[in-house]
């Protein structure tokens, strides 16, 4: 196998914005809740969603193809920016 000089680095945070008031809040902040086809919850869109996903599509290539055609990093923090 020959070495691959392409990295691809994808960089997220996933801190989320407090909970509260909760009442402001139509269901459970720390349950995934499914209304109508779109998911409710702290850290879906901003931004743990996009981590699932980005693990989630190199998996889907991975199933697809023996190799990437790039290597792939993560850098994942845990605070904002």
């Amino acid at each position: 196998m020959g070495r691959i000089d392409k990295t691809l680095l994808f960089y997220n945070h996933y801190d989320v914005q407090p909970a509260e008031p909760s009442e402001l809040w139509d269901s459970d902040p720390f349950k995934l809740v499914n209304k109508d086809g779109k998911l409710f919850a702290r850290g879906v869109s901003d931004d743990k969603g996009q981590i699932v996903s980005r693990i989630a599509a190199i998996d889907s290539l991975l199933h697809e193809n023996d190799l990437l055609p790039c290597n792939i990093k993560f850098v994942i923090k845990g605070e904002e920016k």
